[in-house]
């Protein structure tokens, strides 16, 4: 998708802001959608099945996510939302997804256990004392 869309970011740009493509698509679009979304689902639910994907979240709502940051990504490397489109569209995906995967990892209590012990070490830090009243 993002070598397409880089190929001729114009003719995308003009797709994106005067249709609804990606936002609200309508007809044989958002049934082309809801199919994406069912495919991402079952892809995130055989990685649960696999203990690849945290099992804390419904696949589905994963899929809607994923879907969420291609399509703001899209959007805005279209519309030229940061004034630079000299790196590929495609990286900008890669990296996102590659972000978005890694929070789908599964947290293994081993991993935590030296989080918490150093976060209990650390002091408190200390607060004013308020002076006391009438005294």
């Amino acid at each position: 998708m993002g070598a397409g869309v880089d190929s001729d970011p114009e003719f995308y740009a003009l797709v994106a802001t005067r249709s609804r493509v990606l936002s609200g698509p309508q007809g044989a679009l958002r049934n082309k959608a809801l199919r994406l979304y069912d495919f991402y689902g079952e892809l995130f639910s055989e990685g649960q099945r696999r203990g690849e994907i945290r099992t804390d979240q419904r696949p589905l709502h994963l899929a809607e996510m994923m879907e969420g940051i291609v399509t703001i990504i899209a959007g805005n490397w279209l519309v030229g939302w940061w004034k630079d489109r000299t790196e590929p569209l495609e990286e900008r995906f890669m990296n996102a997804v590659n972000v978005f995967l890694e929070g789908c990892k599964p947290i293994k209590l081993a991993e935590l256990r030296p989080a918490r012990a150093n976060h209990a070490m650390k002091t408190k830090p200390k607060t004013a004392r308020r002076p006391v009243r009438g005294g």
